[in-house]
């Protein structure tokens, strides 16, 4: 199975639940720069569990060694490919976005009867609040996004309003985005074959030589697990960003966190 972009955003979301950050439902993949909708390969976005900011994290045994159906891990990790989403931390209230431009956003991309067609002519309609919710825009400047779209739902991606929540904007929401990123483009040739053991396995020894080489830079040392799930944390998520543990995000609750972390203060 390989990664493609997740249509038009949400850098993170991952291709499989394996590859999130916090066990939360988010996950983040590599996303193409050419934001052609309607492609997605759970490209992390549709729900998911997470890794907790550093570890291998899609289960199995460690040896990643060629079984029948599976793929070698040292065949299949490709270090070349092992790249980060967003050099540019996404921090809440950023004004790019208005409510009016929020609300067309969801009407366009989230809505009863929304189109694939739709959805991106209201994307290029709404330039930077676009980018801003999906991660979209040139490398050297694109942020980490809150949300995908991907044929009439809305998918979320809990890194970046989580993270911007609780404080922690740079550790637990941009090197997460980045670290899942990372991982995917090293791994990715690793989720080909039929026996879902071996291919597990090679994932895992696959993260593992990512890990310990070029995504390095990503892992957080922050314990973002355990930061999130305190009492108060999430309480005080829960108000700003809403629920975003879901496959899908509800209208309620894409429009509170497009408008924590895109809006402007009030």
């Amino acid at each position: 199975m390989k990664s493609t972009q997740l249509l038009l955003g949400a850098s993170a979301v991952a291709l499989f639940a394996s590859l999130s950050l916090y066990g939360c439902s988010s996950d983040d993949a590599p996303n193409d720069d050419d934001g052609d909708a309607g492609t997605s390969s759970g490209g992390g976005t549709s729900g998911g569990g997470s890794s907790s900011g550093g570890g291998s994290s899609s289960g199995g045994s460690s040896s990643g060694g060629s079984s029948s159906g599976g793929t070698d891990a040292g065949a299949c990790y490709a270090p070349a490919n092992a790249v980060g989403w967003s050099t540019t931390t996404q921090v809440a209230l950023s004004g790019d976005c208005t409510s009016e431009q929020i609300d067309a956003l969801w009407t366009a991309c989230g809505a009863d009867g929304a189109t694939v067609a739709g959805c991106e002519a209201a994307q290029t309609a709404q330039g930077a609040c676009s980018a801003c919710i999906t991660g979209m825009g040139e490398p050297a400047t694109r942020k980490s996004g809150i949300f995908g779209f991907e044929e009439g739902a809305v998918i979320p991606s809990t890194y970046v309003c989580e993270a911007n929540a609780i404080g922690e904007a740079a550790e637990c929401g941009t090197k997460a985005d980045n670290l899942s990123s990372c991982l995917i483009g090293a791994c990715d040739a690793c989720y080909e074959g039929e026996d879902i053991e071996a291919v597990e396995a090679a994932i895992e020894a696959c993260e593992a030589q990512a890990i310990a080489g070029p995504c390095a830079t990503f892992v957080s040392q922050t314990d973002c697990e355990a930061l999130l799930e305190t009492p108060e944390n999430v309480t005080t998520i829960e108000s700003l960003c809403g629920d975003l543990n879901g496959e899908t995000a509800t209208e309620a609750d894409f429009k509170k966190a497009a408008a924590y972390v895109c809006g402007s203060p009030t």
